[in-house]
């Protein structure tokens, strides 16, 4: 019972980690294109 716990925990945890991986990305290319547009 208790490795099931762990095993969706960790599931979750990988995936929230690559889901705001992925998000950081998005907001780095915005920002540059924002700095690119005031340039």
């Amino acid at each position: 019972m208790h490795v099931c716990i762990i095993i969706s925990t960790f599931a979750i945890f990988c995936y929230t980690f690559k889901y705001a991986n992925k998000q950081y990305e998005i907001s780095i290319v915005i920002i540059k294109q924002t700095k690119a547009l005031q340039v």
